[in-house]
């Protein structure tokens, strides 16, 4: 298991917002649990 694969599942997990401060889901991603 590579660096790729952990940080796409990192990202599946919601463990990382990946979207631009400017993004209008930014703000939606951030507040989710």
């Amino acid at each position: 298991v590579g660096p790729t694969t952990c940080y796409a599942f990192m990202q599946a997990m919601g463990l990382v917002n990946d979207h631009l401060a400017g993004c209008a889901w930014w703000e939606v991603c951030r507040r989710e649990p």
